[in-house]
């Protein structure tokens, strides 16, 4: 996924609060916002899929 989509995603989230804005701002600041060498943070993500 690519910066502009995760922003669009996060965007379109309809609960509007501080932590949206803070997330939106950081990605926005920070290019490399998904690497540990970004000493500030790092957004990461992760899902199971599981078929019962």
């Amino acid at each position: 996924m690519i910066r502009s989509e995760i922003l669009q995603l996060i965007s379109d989230y309809p609960q509007n609060d501080a932590n949206k804005e803070l997330t939106l701002i950081f990605i926005k600041t920070y290019p490399d916002f998904w690497s540990k060498k970004n000493l500030t943070g790092q957004l990461t993500a992760s899902c199971w899929v599981v078929k019962i």
